[in-house]
């Protein structure tokens, strides 16, 4: 009696051995007999400023500013160092797009500077937009730099929650304890105006700077530290922390500071 042998049933594929059929159907043999894997390129796109091909990954997800109305175009590495150089040369807010010159924002700034460009220009930017602020005045107690929105004409005693020196936002002098703004006008402009004016004029010696124009006794009591001499022959402008002139550093950026001011910024070559 012969038996029939029947076919076995044809068992379903493992992971495994779909894998290996998917490996193979990507590989290829050379003239060697030996199995050459080929690989899919990541695509890759050209940066205006180094001009190398790079991986699109390398490039940023939206152009350098809200305003751009083009694709981005320059790898990341290359606008990091496109915005030190900005910053280093130019007016701090004044940083625009390498393409297409449009002025970026603080959120630009933010996500496409360096750490240490974005801190410098984040203090600034924070310094003009509190002294924008009706009713804010810095602290003028030596050694603050503490500030606060101040209501001066209904209050006008200051007091510094930072250092709780008191000041009159009026006169800007330190606070005139006992008496009204009234009364201290009056005493100021009675008998002892000379003895005050001596006081002041030796406060004036110890805190004020001469203008590097013409060495003029100039003080400062608020607003930014980019200064203009009031002098009509001499209207000289520069800088208060550091006295460098304002004009070349209008012209060729922070690098202009003196290079222990707060401004100055050497930036890399």
């Amino acid at each position: 009696m012969r038996v029939r042998r029947t076919s076995q049933p044809h068992e379903p594929q493992s992971q495994t051995d779909r894998n290996t059929l998917s490996s193979k159907a990507h590989s290829r043999k050379g003239k060697s007999g030996i199995s050459v894997s080929v690989k899919t390129l990541a695509p890759t796109q050209e940066c205006l400023i180094c001009v190398e091909s790079r991986p699109v990954s390398r490039f940023p997800s939206r152009p350098p500013t809200l305003q751009c109305s083009h694709p981005p175009q320059v790898c990341r590495p290359c606008l990091r160092k496109w915005i030190r150089s900005e910053f280093k040369s130019r007016v701090w807010d004044q940083l625009n797009c390498p393409e297409c010159s449009s002025k970026m924002q603080h959120d630009d700034v933010k996500e496409f500077a360096s750490s240490e460009v974005f801190r410098k220009y984040d203090a600034l930017s924070t310094k003009v937009a509190l002294e924008a602020i009706p009713g804010f005045r810095w602290c003028i107690a030596k050694g603050c730099k503490s500030g606060q929105v101040h209501e001066g004409e209904l209050t006008p005693k200051f007091k510094c929650v930072a250092c709780k020196a008191s000041h009159c936002a009026i006169h800007g002098v330190k606070w005139h304890k006992g008496e009204t703004c009234a009364e201290y006008d009056y005493r100021t402009d009675g008998k002892q105006k000379k003895a005050e004016d001596a006081a002041s004029k030796k406060l004036i010696q110890e805190t004020a700077k001469k203008c590097p124009g013409c060495a003029w006794n100039i003080e400062k009591n608020n607003g930014c530290d980019h200064m203009t001499c009031r002098r009509s022959k001499c209207k000289h402008e520069f800088c208060w922390v550091c006295l460098a002139p304002y004009g070349p550093i209008r012209k060729q950026g922070n690098q202009m500071h003196r290079p222990k001011c707060e401004y100055y910024y050497p930036g890399e070559d």
